[in-house]
């Protein structure tokens, strides 16, 4: 904080004062400089952050430490007001970015809807606004500012990645909204976990989310998606999507698997959509055992072709961090055959026997 109120008295002595001939007039920051100030401190409070969560060893310092975690909201009014004080400088376009990217709070007056607003009107045509919409598709679910300015994107951008990111944002974000509802409604001892991530006001709005309509908007997105735009979407962009849904087992995000896995020409999308789908069921299995044997027992089934569909035709195809994918699915579907929910596992098995023969 030091910093930015030495760059506040720098620009002071900058001006013009009288009677103060005497004393050497000092440059003031650049614009660059000072978004370099605050990213600093909002660096320092990150590390700050997680050293404190590292270092708890209570519940209550965890709780104690989370209710200390920074907020984008904190420093989003300086990099806005950085960016409209510089408009015609470079560094107004990250500052946008910056906000946009880490500000979760909603409404129409706050500085995240009025960044959104600047980006149409005065970067329409920056590839810069495909970094926004796939920070936005991160992000806690649609606001009505969000969605119109998916849509804008959609629209007014010249670039067809841009558009796509734009797309794909429109459909995991009300995806993640639907989700979000979803596990308040069946968890409501949760919500007080989501006012401290999203405030009391947006979780408000989430709550009151129709979930069903949203999954239904979500959909129809990922449809258009697939339809429009995912041919056009780098490869890489669309492995580190399938790496993400390999962790979820969202009906929503099965429906982009499927069509990438069946639709795409592209040997490596192919090969993480066929890993990421067999993981996905997977996990839908092991969620559904209790409740329905039959449909996990169905479920299993068809995770298994996929994985050994991902093992035979795309051994080789490379995940970045994650290796090859035929290494994860032979991992995949060991865990699948011998360590499901709801199965005895096969060293459990063989250690039962071994255990009675010699007793």
């Amino acid at each position: 904080m030091c910093h930015i109120w030495r760059g506040v008295l720098v620009l002071l002595l900058a001006l013009p004062a009288f009677g103060a001939e005497d004393k050497p007039e000092e440059k003031p920051d650049t614009p660059a400089e000072q978004y370099k100030v605050l990213l600093k401190e909002h660096n320092d409070a990150q590390q700050a952050f997680f050293k404190a969560l590292d270092a708890a060893k209570t519940e209550e310092d965890r709780e104690k430490a989370m209710k200390n975690r920074p907020k984008g909201e904190t420093l989003a009014p300086k990099f806005l007001e950085l960016a409209e004080k510089n408009p015609r400088d470079a560094v107004a376009l990250d500052a946008l970015v910056w906000v946009v990217s880490n500000d979760t709070s909603s409404g129409k007056s706050g500085p995240r809807a009025r960044a959104l607003s600047i980006l149409l009107s005065d970067h329409p045509e920056s590839e810069k606004l495909g970094a926004v919409c796939e920070a936005l598709a991160r992000g806690y679910g649609i606001d009505k500012e969000t969605r119109s300015f998916l849509h804008e994107v959609q629209a007014k951008s010249p670039h067809k990645a841009v558009q796509a990111e734009a797309s794909l944002a429109l459909a995991q974000g009300l995806g993640n909204q639907a989700r979000i509802a979803q596990t308040m409604k069946e968890e409501p001892d949760l919500v007080k976990q989501f006012e401290t991530y999203y405030g009391k006001e947006r979780t408000e709005e989430l709550r009151g989310t129709d979930i069903a309509k949203v999954e239904a908007e979500s959909a129809a997105a990922y449809q258009e998606f697939t339809e429009k735009y995912a041919a056009a979407t780098k490869a890489e962009r669309l492995l580190n999507v399938c790496r993400q849904f390999s962790f979820s087992s969202s009906k929503l995000g099965e429906l982009l698997l499927r069509a990438l896995l069946e639709k795409d020409e592209r040997r490596d999308v192919q090969g993480a959509a066929c890993l990421a789908l067999g993981q996905m069921l997977k996990m839908r299995a092991d969620e559904t055992v209790e409740k329905d044997a039959q449909e996990a027992d169905r479920l299993r089934k068809e995770s298994e072709a996929l994985l050994e569909r991902a093992l035979a035709k795309y051994a080789d195809v490379k995940l970045g961090g994650q290796g090859p994918v035929g290494d994860k699915a032979k991992s995949e579907l060991f865990e699948l055959r011998n360590l499901a929910v709801g199965k005895e596992a096969l060293w459990s098995k063989a250690w039962t026997r071994t255990g009675s023969r010699s007793s």
